[in-house]
């Protein structure tokens, strides 16, 4: 589940809504628009910043070769993970580069290096390839103080009590 927001989250607010009856895990992240380039082609893209160690685990846990992004530093971490199709489809290897272009006002571009392909179930249905970078990056590629994300992504133990957690949270 993702609650849309441009805000900054007190800790101790993260922390007693992941207390949450029916949240198993809750996280920041940014989401941004890209084109992605390599010396074989381009391709759109979500960017998908993230933070917590936990934001990897659904991609570790599909990944097909390589490995996770290694981020010691968050701020100018360059590695990505990409998924299996849009690696196919752009001709990458692991340690290959990956330029980014954003469109934005105006148009910035990153450099990346692709550190593992995952293979997302359902990735058709989503319409376009997820890039999984560093959070802090992306913030600071928009100008943004630390710890402001542009969504909270909520993992719940049942999806079918969606809306009765949705509700609990609209109440804090």
């Amino acid at each position: 589940v993702l609650f849309p927001s441009h805000d900054r989250f007190h800790p101790d607010t993260l922390a007693q809504w992941a207390a949450t009856e029916g949240i198993r895990r809750i996280g920041t992240v940014v989401l941004l628009p890209g084109l992605c380039r390599s010396s074989s082609g381009m391709e759109g893209a979500l960017l998908k910043g993230c933070a917590q160690p936990g934001d990897l685990e659904f991609f570790e846990a599909h990944l097909t070769e390589g490995r996770s992004p290694r981020w010691k530093n968050p701020a100018t971490a360059n590695e990505v993970m990409v998924p299996q199709s849009m690696a196919q489809a752009l001709q990458l290897r692991i340690g290959d580069p990956l330029t980014v272009h954003f469109l934005l006002n105006p148009v910035r571009v990153r450099n990346y290096v692709v550190s593992g392909f995952y293979d997302m179930p359902m990735q058709n249905e989503l319409g376009r390839p997820v890039v999984v970078v560093a959070q802090a990056g992306l913030a600071k590629l928009l100008g943004w103080s630390p710890g402001y994300c542009s969504h909270l992504e909520i993992e719940l133990e049942d999806f079918r009590k969606m809306d009765l957690v949705r509700q609990t949270l609209e109440q804090d």
